[in-house]
């Protein structure tokens, strides 16, 4: 599942799976913790797979942010695809 704003064209790069879910909108392109825990939800609810793996990338210009409490994404997120 690659969660963000521009990161569809990453899904070609995505290996080892056989499918890889894409959560792509403009209201993700700064992180919250809020934000991407309703993205990620909302897709494996909708994608009903029998495991989900996770990954995390810290980077040092992001690892010293807070996530604010409340979130960008709106209630009508964006709709899922798969490659």
């Amino acid at each position: 599942m690659l969660i963000g704003s521009g990161v569809a064209g990453s899904a070609a790069a995505v290996t080892g799976v056989d499918k890889t879910y894409v959560v792509d909108n403009a209201a993700l392109a700064e992180y919250t913790t809020d934000g991407f825990t309703q993205a990620a939800a909302a897709a494996a609810a909708q994608a009903d797979p029998a495991i989900i793996l996770l990954g995390r990338r810290t980077s040092a210009a992001t690892s010293h942010r807070r996530s604010p409490t409340s979130s960008p994404l709106p209630s009508r997120w964006t709709r899922l695809r798969s490659r």
